[in-house]
């Protein structure tokens, strides 16, 4: 197993490389139906969470009002699959990020990214600098969270009627914490290799191989984003700065393995695979885990309902601190996208998952979650947004910071297992476009805490925190 890094990357690289070889003219830089990664941010940015702005997992789009400067580049494939409107394309590229570097000397293979930097006010003013369970925004200073590149050759299978696509995403920054896997960025037992004792430290969230076939099926191997959740790792798929607590502390980020995804029609989407657990690629101990979904969206595009669960894989005991003792873990996302009108949507997720056997005594861990988000376009270059999140940790195993607490840059709060409690928290903010390129994202946030473990704020001293914070995102 110790090879599979080199093995997948280096198997990845050569897809591209044959892709681009098969490929008689270059297709433009759009994202076909198996690749539309649009699952993540609101309905605002459908189009830049694809292929030429912001790719994001594997997940159908919400739907979205088509706007000028709301439907971006990835609506593209949407405009073809749905209305065969040629047109669309032309319509939109004035509203496409302005690239540096583009296609890669003469070949197929896109080359895109985006920095991420912003900073948060703390009103307490920690000592530590932590914002007790906060993120990516985890420290009351300026960060530098993303330099996000990413290398892809997207599938057309429109000429052959099949096609070879693939892609690697590098992401440094201060986020590279949340974008790790086991036996990749680390070592199998979790301890860190490259990143050891730095703040800012390098990942590398996706690297795989795709092939696809008509219009309705591909298939993925190697490392890739997962289709469980609304909100992602990478920046220009929210709208918030900051990160609900379920794909902080709960969801998987990436995983390991194989997936395939199956377009029946217009409406409905399928997604099937076979992965290595959540957020692990090399463990100590490695074991398949069955990751399935779907994506509805009614052919009138006023809501649509996604779901994703990931069973089995083996995930470490809390009570063992030698982490030699794994048990497995069922997790599931749900969540309801609807469009009041073109200017007002909702978003409603429901999150929860359960461990067998996670202390020494055999008890099982549960835990859930609720958000319900509301977006609102004030204009082409303003929208307003707000956030309620609800998180329940019974057992302390999710907050207790067994995925990142303790690792340099992490978050060193930890909760004992027992009867941790529950987090809520407000948020709102803004989103400012200035252009394709740039976006500013401000918010304010309170977060509170109530349970029998220990305080969460203000170097556990408090229950409850207030933040405001800033960042800004520009696209090249």
């Amino acid at each position: 197993m110790k090879t599979e890094r080199a093995a997948i990357v280096g198997a990845v690289l050569g897809l591209l490389m044959a892709a681009n070889a098969m490929a008689q003219s270059p297709p433009e830089m759009t994202m076909p139906w198996s690749v539309r990664q649009t699952a993540y941010g609101d309905d605002y940015y459908v189009g830049s969470q694809d292929g030429t702005s912001t790719p994001a997992a594997d997940k159908a789009a919400p739907p979205a009002p088509e706007k000028a400067g709301e439907a971006k580049a990835a609506d593209k494939d949407k405009d073809k699959d749905a209305k065969g409107d040629e047109k669309a394309d032309e319509e939109k590229k004035p509203d496409e990020p302005h690239r540096v570097i583009g296609k890669l000397g003469c070949t197929n293979i896109n080359v895109y990214g985006w920095l991420d930097m912003g900073g948060t006010i703390n009103g307490d003013n920690p000592t530590s600098r932590y914002n007790g369970t906060l993120a990516p925004n985890d420290r009351n200073l300026f960060q530098f969270n993303q330099n996000y590149l990413v290398f892809e050759k997207t599938l057309d299978t429109k000429k052959n009627g099949w096609d070879i696509g693939g892609r690697v995403d590098l992401l440094y920054g201060s986020d590279y914490i949340f974008g790790e896997s086991v036996g990749f960025e680390t070592n199998p037992d979790g301890s860190p290799k490259w990143n050891a004792g730095i703040d800012y430290g390098l990942a590398m969230p996706q690297a795989y191989g795709e092939i696809g076939v008509g219009d309705h099926f591909s298939m993925k191997l190697g490392r890739f984003y997962t289709i469980i959740g609304y909100e992602s790792l990478m920046a220009t798929s929210n709208f918030f700065y900051s990160m609900n607590y379920a794909v902080r502390y709960a969801e998987p980020t990436t995983h390991t393995g194989g997936l395939i995804t199956w377009k029946a029609n217009d409406q409905w989407t399928f997604y099937l695979g076979g992965v290595n657990g959540q957020d692990q690629t090399d463990g100590l101990t490695d074991s398949l885990a069955v990751l399935t979904g779907f994506a509805w969206t009614p052919k009138d595009k006023k809501y649509s309902l996604n779901f994703g669960i990931m069973t089995g894989g083996l995930e470490p005991r809390t009570a063992d601190t030698t982490l030699t003792d794994f048990t497995p873990r069922t997790y599931f996302s749900t969540y309801f996208t609807y469009n009041f009108t073109d200017k007002f949507q909702s978003v409603s997720q429901w999150d929860a998952g359960w461990q067998q056997d996670y202390n020494l005594g055999g008890d099982t861990a549960d835990f859930w979650s609720f958000t319900q988000y509301f977006f609102y376009t004030l204009n082409d270059k303003w929208k307003a947004g707000l956030r309620y999140d609800f998180f329940v940790d019974d057992q302390g195993t999710r907050l207790g910071g067994l995925r990142f607490g303790g690792v340099p840059g992490g978050n060193p709060l930890f909760l004992p297992s027992g009867d941790a409690g529950t987090v809520q928290a407000i948020t709102a903010g803004l989103n400012y476009t200035y252009n394709a390129n740039l976006r500013i994202r401000p918010e304010i946030r309170w977060d509170w805490y109530g349970g029998n473990g220990p305080k969460l704020f203000d170097d556990s001293t408090k229950n409850s925190q207030f933040t405001v914070s800033c960042d800004a995102i520009l696209q090249f």
